[in-house]
């Protein structure tokens, strides 16, 4: 069996689960949000695998599972993405959602471990739903104000200005700002080579200087474009669950 077809059929179990339950937006968020808390440039990998066995132990601590789902993501091998399936087979309920983001995303970094004569064909595969060009993927960015305040038309013009500036020197691309009262929605191609955070974080601290006027912080979804609802969910969150953890 390709690599292709394997991580093809990969995708497809994933949807099929995640068609099963609805995930609420808030776990998205602390996910990505995990990101900042949890280091992933330094995980060894023996001593991960010989833990992921708390995963299939009743005892061990929601916290202890938490970390490392999310650590078995980053590492991105076959190994981890197939304890990933195993837990999702019969996973605790609080974590159902988390592992479910965290086996979408492992799936992104077994690109890394193909072949290079596999090169296209995993382009190709790893597309979830809301696709790519064949060397990007599409992301969908939903990015709020600080403290809830009306973006201006100057605002706005900077927001194109640096985004489009960033989003080229990272070979990715800007297809397309809508903006709302207090939000702007971006719909982006990135390069394969880097992670969203790169393209965001670096656009939003330049757009805040010297002034700051936009959260640093995201939604951020490659599976398709988000709703009014995900948009105003995602506000409410940063008027209230965000604003709490700062």
């Amino acid at each position: 069996m390709t690599k292709f077809r394997t991580i093809n059929q990969s995708i497809s179990r994933i949807s099929a689960i995640k068609s099963d339950i609805e995930i609420p937006m808030e776990v998205y968020v602390d996910y990505m949000a995990y990101h900042y808390k949890m280091p992933t440039n330094n995980i060894d990998q023996k001593e991960l695998m010989k833990e992921s066995s708390k995963l299939f132990q009743k005892d061990a601590s929601i916290e202890d599972k938490k970390r490392i789902i999310f650590q078995l993501a980053h590492i991105g091998t076959p190994k981890s993405f197939q304890t990933l399936e195993k837990y999702l087979e019969n996973p605790d309920k609080k974590l159902q959602g988390w592992a479910i983001i965290a086996a979408e995303e492992c799936l992104t970094f077994l690109q890394d471990n193909l072949d290079e004569e596999d090169e296209d064909s995993a382009r190709v595969s790893i597309m979830t739903g809301a696709g790519g060009d064949g060397s990007r993927l599409r992301f969908y960015f939903i990015i709020g104000t600080e403290n809830n305040k009306p973006l201006t038309k100057l605002q706005k013009e900077n927001i194109e200005k640096n985004f489009d500036h960033i989003s080229k020197k990272l070979d990715s691309k800007i297809e397309q700002l809508e903006f709302g009262k207090n939000y702007v929605l971006i719909k982006s191609l990135l390069s394969m080579e880097i992670v969203p955070d790169d393209l965001i974080m670096t656009s939003i601290k330049k757009c805040n200087q010297p002034t700051r006027f936009l959260c640093e912080h995201y939604y951020v979804n490659n599976v398709k474009k988000p709703s009014k609802q995900d948009i105003f969910e995602y506000l409410d969150y940063l008027k209230t669950g965000y604003d709490q953890k700062k």
